[in-house]
């Protein structure tokens, strides 16, 4: 077999296990409340811990791959996905099982981060079109096949199997991915050293969403928007600058004053906290 496609064997399966997670707990829920004792809103957040790691650091986890190789942070990924199954299979406690939940997402993450950026070395580029299409079918079947295979779960056993089932197959994808992918490091020529904003990251996911009502909950954070001068001159870094966020013309119907217009952490649509 081509390397080409060992690789997208290991992306792909990293992207299964990653999306079938994002929905498998979704007909899990009032099973969980009932054998965790703990209020639905909690359980809420098994879901929602989940997704909400996993988006907001799949932009800025690629860059790890950058600075200490894909393989590497990819297998990472692979390891911290299933530690946090384990605990998430083992949780005692609603609190816990939406922290271990987080975990998860974190592994998610950085499989996500690194999957293209794994097929694009793998492809040549008339062929990569395909590959991401091909990473696109499986996430789309993953996230349907997780709220079956749920269902099935919850009918015939524990909740608790749900995370659980990850354990054989998460151990399974880093052991392939070990012997299969090339190790790489693609540091950029004249970096002054490795630079890593986890902060514009994570302002990049959040900061440009303004809410649709000023009560709605969540968070969008904003974290150091004057940094980039400071950092231009150390390469590497592909996020954009978000200084023009600060403009007033970009105002939300949430945020009538501009989107974020200062540093800090404000609520959605609502006053600056920090």
């Amino acid at each position: 077999m081509e390397y080409k496609w060992k690789a997208f064997s290991v992306t792909s399966l990293g992207s299964l296990m990653a999306a079938v997670d994002s929905t498998v707990v979704l007909l899990a829920l009032f099973p969980i409340a009932s054998d965790l004792r703990t209020d639905f809103i909690t359980v809420v957040w098994v879901v929602l811990a989940y997704l909400l790691v996993s988006t907001t650091f799949g932009i800025t986890l690629g860059r790890l791959g950058d600075l200490f190789g894909r393989k590497q942070m990819y297998l990472v990924g692979f390891g911290v996905f299933t530690i946090g199954s384990l605990f998430s299979g083992i949780a005692p406690t609603g609190i816990s099982l939406v922290g271990f939940r987080a975990v998860q997402g974190f592994g998610a993450a950085l499989l996500m981060a690194n999957s293209y950026a794994i097929i694009s070395e793998a492809f040549p580029a008339r062929e990569r079109g395909r590959a991401f299409g091909g990473t696109a079918v499986v996430w789309g079947f993953g996230s349907v096949l997780g709220i079956i295979l749920g269902g099935v779960i919850i009918a015939f056993t524990t909740w608790r199997l749900i995370f659980l089932i990850n354990l054989p197959i998460g151990l399974v994808g880093t052991l392939w991915g070990y012997w299969t992918l090339r190790s790489t490091v693609a540091r950029r020529a004249g970096s002054a050293r490795p630079y890593f904003d986890m902060g514009r990251g994570a302002a990049v996911h959040g900061g440009d969403h303004p809410a649709p009502h000023r009560r709605q909950l969540g968070a969008s954070v904003w974290v150091g928007p004057d940094r980039d001068d400071r950092h231009a001159g150390r390469g590497g870094d592909p996020l954009p600058t978000l200084r023009p966020l600060g403009d007033p013309a970009r105002q939300g119907p949430g945020d009538p004053r501009g989107v974020l217009p200062e540093p800090g952490v404000h609520l959605w649509g609502g006053d600056r906290v920090s």
